[in-house]
């Protein structure tokens, strides 16, 4: 100063407010600071958090940066004033909701849980030493839903919904079954000899063999047919035939030709096969009046019941047998838009040129709506090739070398027409005279044709310019000739 009534600080006069002691103190004597709040050393440089200077490794509890006077910046996985909580999961382990409730945060996105929770997060009870999330806990049969506790699942009952129900009472009450059988089960009991009944309730002879449904039907069910060329495979419900004995099975169907009898040794596929259909046109149901005879030296016992058998399909015993696996069905009669129709889901058209010869490739994927049985075979014919597909969506690829005219003509039109026809023979095939068509005018349009000039107008100049050159070549051998002899 003028007067030398200023001390320097680091170099600084206690005057220059703002820059001497960083700007963060008052310079009361030389080279001494006193700093503000928040700083200390002895030029006021270094900031404090929490009584910690920011260059002492235990600022911020070793998990910070002290970036302005009691201004922790944490570490990843670290919050807190002060830094010292862990992060487990993005929740802070002074969080109550920390590792589900269940446990503490002692370690970045380490959970420690309590006896009886596990999981990562600490989020699943354990029940009768399983963890929650055990295919195997609660016996298979329901949801552990706090520690040793079993939320049983309908069927089931007990700590660990280990023992079945049979009709509201426990398998393993004394009254299960009427006290005449064992619960195996959710209601299905396995009666003891001389009882029979869903639960046992019913007290047979002595010896007499038990014929019956597995579970309650009324006395008409449906049927499950399966086709196999000249026979079809019907399946009956489930039954219950005791002891060894054998069931004689008699079936007589409207649609089908002669009766069935057989007999029938597995009682867990019953099934018969009647031969040659001969539905009519239009026929869609077949009714089976059904007989089940078991019997032994004691007695005999019989079931009856009608089947009710649906089709989808109308048949004749005289029908031919086209192979599904030639290119080429030729049906005795054709039908065009009726139970059948074509969706065009995706198209694509391309066009590539090496030198003078162009390809192209036409993408076309389809989708199949109609009402015959999903195994219906679809004939496809698009621009000359043919393909068989066995599903009601498929995509078809047509690839092909161009002749310069076709290509020509692409190249103008910017777009082409493909003309495809989309033949459907419903199953089974031998009970068909129609396949169903559906016509498609596809337009595909391709946008690089624009960039490729046509060949044909390359190739017409290209002679055009060899006529040129050849006659001007013929002009200026005659002047040489003409200019020597002179």
């Amino acid at each position: 100063g003028d007067e030398c009534e200023y001390p320097i600080c680091n170099g600084i006069a206690a005057n220059e407010t703002g820059l001497v002691c960083g700007g963060k103190g008052n310079c009361t004597s030389p080279d001494v600071c006193s700093c503000s709040e928040g700083f200390a050393s002895q030029f006021c440089s270094l900031k404090m958090c929490f009584d910690v200077l920011s260059n002492d490794s235990a600022v911020c509890g070793t998990h910070g940066e002290c970036i302005n006077p009691d201004d922790c910046s944490c570490h990843q996985y670290f919050g807190g004033l002060h830094c010292e909580f862990v992060e487990c999961f993005g929740i802070l382990s002074n969080n109550t909701s920390v590792c589900g409730g269940h446990g503490t945060c002692n370690e970045p996105n380490t959970c420690e849980c309590e006896d009886m929770y596990g999981g990562e997060h600490c989020q699943y009870p354990v029940c009768f030493h399983v963890l929650g999330n055990s295919g195997d806990v609660c016996s298979q049969n329901g949801l552990c839903v706090a520690p040793n506790t079993c939320l049983c699942s309908a069927g089931h009952t007990h700590s660990q919904c280990e023992i079945p129900l049979c009709f509201g009472i426990a398998g393993n009450d004394t009254e299960a079954c009427t006290g005449h059988g064992a619960c195996s089960s959710p209601d299905v009991c396995l009666c003891e000899q001389h009882y029979s009944g869903l639960d046992c309730s019913t007290k047979r002879e002595e010896g007499c063999p038990l014929l019956a449904f597995s579970q309650e039907q009324d006395d008409v069910v449906s049927l499950v047919p399966f086709f196999v060329r000249e026979v079809a495979v019907v399946s009956l419900p489930d039954f219950l035939n005791s002891g060894d004995s054998k069931i004689l099975l008699t079936a007589t169907c409207s649609g089908f030709l002669g009766n069935v009898t057989t007999w029938v040794n597995d009682t867990s596929s019953l099934s018969f096969q009647v031969p040659y259909l001969y539905w009519v046109d239009g026929t869609s149901d077949s009714r089976c009046f059904v007989s089940l005879k078991s019997s032994n030296e004691s007695c005999e016992r019989t079931l009856n019941f009608t089947g009710i058998v649906s089709l989808n399909v109308a048949c004749s015993k005289d029908a031919s047998l086209p192979s599904l696996s030639t290119d080429s069905i030729e049906p005795q009669e054709r039908v065009e838009n009726d139970r059948f129709d074509i969706h065009i889901s995706q198209k694509n058209f391309t066009l590539t040129q090496e030198s003078d010869i162009v390809r192209m490739a036409a993408t076309i994927s389809f989708i199949a709506d109609h009402s015959f049985r999903s195994s219906s075979s679809i004939r496809v014919e698009c621009d000359g090739e043919v393909w068989n597909v066995d599903s009601n969506s498929s995509t078809i690829l047509i690839e092909k070398e161009l002749s310069p005219r076709q290509r020509d003509l692409y190249v103008e039109e910017y777009s082409s027409i493909f003309k495809c026809y989309f033949d459907i023979v419903p199953f089974p095939v031998f009970c068909h005279k129609k396949t169903y068509r559906v016509s498609k005018e596809i337009l595909l349009e391709h946008e690089n044709a624009r960039t490729l000039a046509p060949i044909s107008t390359t190739v017409a100049r290209s002679q055009t310019v060899l006529s040129i050159f050849s006659i001007f070549g013929s002009v200026l051998a005659f002047l040489v000739f003409a200019v020597q002899l002179w």
